[in-house]
């Protein structure tokens, strides 16, 4: 099972960081690390209901605040014990590509040129993390960033605050856009999903740039790099045209050593039927075993 700290103070990104045997690591294309062995001192400043508030020094004068769970905090400090107090005080964060290309897409589908690199293969790290800690976070630079990853009746879920965009000056209900994650497993999920409610069709300008702008950069975050033809596609209109409303399979992706699930793009839009003019997009994700 991935294990993940969130580092909340300091010189590093303020995000949530994989921890692995020998290093931290940011990121899925422009990969950022931290090695073990260049932390020189772990001092566990308090704990407050199970998260662990801990302090890194480094050999290189930076530090950083991080919070994590007991058993992350436990690894962490097994890990620090055996490979740590080594440093050799070099710039960080290091900066890495990613490895090699292990995936590769189907083509054939002349829509898939929208979103998928067909030029070349695709790495597993460009079909986007399985992790749910990450997929709840992709948007939290665009105004929506989600609660808690939570258990209810079996199925787990975070989702977002609308945010309001257009917001009216008439007392009607603004536009606005929302970001859901949803699965059946505690650690992964099965549907990423933005919803656009559009309340006011007549006063939509801002919400179109908006929503296309965050439909963009879901997509960057998935990917794991800039997707450059989104500069010139119109995703609402897209939808509007019914052009992805059909699921299109993006690729296959391997998450640990036994198991691999195939990844499908759709968007939609829905007429409400207690609403004379209202109506919401939907652009999803869906990961299909």
């Amino acid at each position: 099972m991935m294990k993940f700290i969130n580092i909340i103070k300091g010189d590093f990104e303020q995000t949530k960081w994989m921890l692995e045997e020998d290093k931290l690591i940011l990121g899925s294309y422009n990969v950022q690390e931290i090695p073990i062995r260049e932390i020189i001192s772990i001092e566990k400043k308090e704990v407050i209901k199970k998260d662990y508030y801990v302090v890194f020094k480094l050999g290189s004068g930076q530090n950083f605040t991080a919070m994590m769970k007991e058993k992350n905090y436990n690894h962490l400090y097994k890990a620090f014990l055996s490979k740590g107090n080594n440093p050799t005080n070099i710039n960080l964060p290091i900066k890495n590509k990613p490895k090699a290309n292990k995936v590769w897409f189907c083509t054939g589908l002349a829509i898939l040129a929208i979103f998928l690199f067909i030029s070349r293969g695709a790495s597993e790290s460009d079909l986007g993390s399985i992790a749910r800690l990450d997929a709840c976070d992709y948007l939290a630079k665009n105004n929506l960033p989600t609660g808690d990853w939570k258990e209810h009746y079996g199925e787990y879920s975070c989702n977002s605050e609308y945010y309001d965009v257009d917001v009216s000056n008439n007392n009607s209900l603004s536009n606005n856009i929302a970001y859901y994650v949803q699965g059946t497993s505690p650690t992964i999920w099965d549907t990423l999903k933005i919803v656009g409610n559009v309340n006011t069709p007549k006063d939509r300008d801002e919400f179109n740039h908006q929503f296309n702008k965050t439909i963009k950069s879901f997509i960057d975050s998935f990917s794991g790099k800039p997707v450059n033809i989104f500069a010139k596609k119109d995703v609402i209109m897209m939808i509007d045209q019914g052009k992805i409303e059909s699921p299109i399979k993006l690729g296959k992706v391997e998450y640990d050593e036994n198991n691999s699930a195939s990844i499908f793009l759709s968007g939609k839009k829905i007429l409400w039927k207690n609403s004379s003019e209202g109506f919401e997009y939907q652009f999803i994700i869906e990961r299909r075993k």
